[in-house]
């Protein structure tokens, strides 16, 4: 595209910006559209601004942190951005556009979970999202820290120590251990039956609810804080089976004192942190069983 070519191209984005500017809120992503074309293709330069932020603040009076971010939620929202900003009002279309989109997609179908229950979309305050949207945080960091705690156990690399073997020795406590491993076996596999029958409950209520929306509003909460607690039991089944997963894993070298007290200085060491990392998430686990159950998302 030769200068006069791209000289012309900005203008004509840059008019159609305006038009859908000043039109309503009903163009409101048109608008954004034509402004990111702008913004990507660097059309700012032929209009005779040197910045992105110098032509978002010149011609529409908004800075560029602003005007990015409402590109971001037209995107994320895509063709149905003008009907969410009808819909939910200008605040809680951007709180929801810059949720994931099968998040979003969760709380417009089911609800936001409320400290007085769950509530409809477009019946929640955009203070009771945000307090949501913290929580859904604070649920990522918690899996993230377990996520690097696994990866540190699996990065740590096993020590040799050679030793000469005159008897084969069987630990007294083998046929304890081995019992204890064919307990926690049938224990997942009951518990895996137990969560597949579980999820299947889940499913046959989300397809219940769907044919039911002209329920009474305090019915409806009561299905939902059900489903959530079966939620929650399938959550805790799975963190049972990974637990018990880990013992049985980890019983073989357990058993043998010598693995332990054999190994060097640095590697005790490092088996000493992450006993300490596992006793604290362990002692976080002991203090959830021990709190208040509430289905309150904070």
């Amino acid at each position: 595209m030769n200068e006069l070519s791209k000289e012309v191209f900005a203008l004509e984005t840059h008019e159609k910006a305006k038009s859908y500017y000043n039109v309503s809120e009903q163009y409101a992503y048109k608008f954004l559209m034509e402004v990111k074309k702008i913004r990507d293709e660097k059309l700012f330069l032929e209009l005779g601004c040197s910045e992105f932020e110098e032509y978002t603040e010149s011609y529409f009076g908004y800075s560029k942190r602003t005007i990015n971010e409402r590109i971001q939620i037209a995107q994320s929202w895509g063709s149905d951005y003008e009907r969410a900003l009808a819909s939910y009002g200008k605040h809680k279309a951007r709180q929801l556009g810059l949720l994931p989109e099968i998040e979003r997609e969760n709380l417009i179908e089911n609800g936001v979970p409320t400290e007085t229950g769950v509530k409809p979309i477009d019946e929640a305050t955009t203070r009771e999202i945000e307090t949501y949207k913290r929580q859904l945080k604070v649920k990522d960091e918690q899996i993230e820290m377990q996520a690097r705690m696994i990866e540190d156990l699996n990065e740590q690399e096993p020590q040799v120590i050679e030793k000469e073997v005159v008897v084969e020795r069987v630990p007294s406590d083998y046929n304890k251990l081995k019992q204890l491993t064919t307990e926690i076996s049938s224990e997942n596999q009951s518990l895996k039956q137990e969560k597949e029958r579980l999820e299947r409950e889940v499913t046959q209520k989300n397809e219940a609810l769907q044919t039911k929306r002209t329920i009474e509003n305090d019915e409806l909460e009561q299905a939902k804080l059900a489903r959530l607690q079966r939620n929650a039991d399938i959550n805790v089944h799975k963190l049972i089976i990974n637990m018990n997963d880990f013992v049985k894993e980890q019983s073989v070298t357990v058993y043998d004192s010598t693995a332990i007290a054999g190994a060097t200085t640095e590697t005790k060491e490092k088996l000493s942190n992450s006993i300490k990392r596992v006793e604290k998430l362990l002692s976080e686990i002991k203090q959830e069983i021990g709190g208040e159950v509430t289905w309150i998302i904070n």
